[in-house]
């Protein structure tokens, strides 16, 4: 009964776009499928960028060590004059 109910409306759903049941549901699947595609290069970006936002932290700590010695060196210089 329930696959009755469900392949009326499809056959509604194609009526009103001027469709066949089997051109509906073909485009239908399709569409679910290019969904699906740029759900998954979506997760991929996500993670990428948290990749990159870990990386550019990496970075920073590393410049912040040789300025933080530049600055003593300078101190030291400063106090010695």
């Amino acid at each position: 009964m329930l696959i009755l109910l469900l392949l009326k409306k499809i056959d509604e759903l194609a009526k009103k776009s001027n469709q066949s049941r089997q051109q509906f549901l073909k485009k239908l699947v399709y569409a679910l499928a290019i969904f699906s595609q740029q759900s998954g290069r979506g997760e991929h970006l996500k993670n990428l960028i948290r990749a990159n936002i870990r990386m550019m932290e990496l970075c920073a700590i590393s410049m912040e060590n040789p300025h933080d010695m530049l600055k003593e060196i300078i101190r030291e210089y400063d106090d010695d004059e």
